[in-house]
C-alpha cells in the first residue's frame, strides 16, 4: 500500500462522512418541515370558543349555565363572555352538530345572550344577541 491509497480512503472517508452529515440534515429538515406542516393546518376557528380567562368568567359561565338549564333545558353549549360598557354578557350557543368543529357545531338560531351587570348578577336572558 502506497501514500496514494491512504489518501484515496482517507478522501473516501471525507466523503462518507459528508455525504451521512448531508443525509442527516436534510432528515432533520424534512421532519421540521413535515411537523410544521402537520401543526400548522389546524385552523385557529377549530378552538372557538377561547376558554374562560379567570375564576370571574367560571363563575359568570356557572350562573349562565343555571339560567339556560332553567330556561331552555339546553345540555350541550358553548359559552361565550364578553365584557362591555362595564357589564358582562355570556353567550350560549347550543351544540347542534357534535361532530363538527368550532363554531361549525352551532348554529346562530340557537343562541341566548345573558346580561349579567359588573357584579355579576343576572339582569337579562335574550334569545338572541
Amino acid at each position: 500500500m502506497d501514500a496514494s491509497d491512504g489518501n484515496l480512503k482517507r478522501w473516501a472517508n471525507l466523503a462518507d462522512t459528508k455525504l451521512m452529515s448531508g443525509l442527516s440534515s436534510h432528515l432533520v429538515a424534512w421532519v421540521v418541515l413535515l411537523g410544521c406542516v402537520g401543526t400548522g393546518c389546524t385552523d385557529p376557528r377549530d378552538a372557538w370558543p377561547s376558554p374562560p380567562r379567570d375564576q370571574e368568567e367560571r363563575n359568570l359561565i356557572e350562573a349562565a349555565k343555571e339560567a339556560v338549564r332553567q330556561h331552555d333545558g339546553w345540555e350541550q353549549v358553548l359559552w361565550v363572555v364578553e365584557r362591555f360598557d362595564g357589564a358582562w354578557r355570556v353567550q350560549a350557543w347550543k351544540i347542534v352538530h357534535p361532530q363538527a368543529k368550532g363554531r361549525n357545531r352551532c348554529s346562530p338560531a340557537w343562541v341566548r345572550g345573558i346580561h349579567f351587570d359588573p357584579r355579576g348578577t343576572l339582569v337579562d336572558y335574550r334569545n338572541h344577541l
